[in-house]
């Protein structure tokens, strides 16, 4: 089970569950380790596990294959990817920028992007939601 790659400390929590303790730590090991054991991966796909969703942020970790691309939309949020593993073109209409292991690429604003894997990559993809209100009526909605 997910949770238990996570220290019992830090345990994956439901929106109402973080806000009492925010803290989480993961191991990226280990969760590498799964998502690159997924049918998904084995076939030639990318693969990716949302380790974190709550009305203000999004953490996904993603697995790509050499030549994977991925085409994104920004709208009101910034966004922060770690290479923790591969080689990774990160494009938007103005440049080009070549992020690689252990580094990091943080853009605060709204942008058109697209991600393609050089080598093998392994990222995560953390998205900072922009307007926290309408967000929340959202959820609110959702969880109603």
């Amino acid at each position: 089970m997910l949770t238990d790659l996570i220290k019992p400390e830090f345990k994956v929590s439901r929106i109402t569950n973080l806000e009492k303790d925010p803290r989480i730590k993961f191991d990226y090991l280990s969760l590498i380790n799964i998502i690159k054991n997924k049918y998904v991966w084995k076939i030639g796909e990318l693969s990716s596990l949302t380790l974190l969703i709550n009305p203000r942020k999004k953490i996904v970790l993603i697995a790509l294959h050499p030549g994977t691309e991925i085409d994104s939309y920004q709208a009101n949020s910034s966004i922060i990817i770690q290479v923790l593993e591969g080689e990774l073109k990160f494009n938007t209409k103005k440049e080009s920028i070549l992020i690689e292991t252990s580094q990091s690429l943080v853009f605060t604003e709204n942008i058109d992007y697209s991600m393609l894997a050089i080598k093998e990559t392994v990222l995560v993809l953390t998205i900072s939601l922009g307007d926290i209100h309408s967000i929340n009526k959202k959820y609110k909605l959702l969880l109603a």
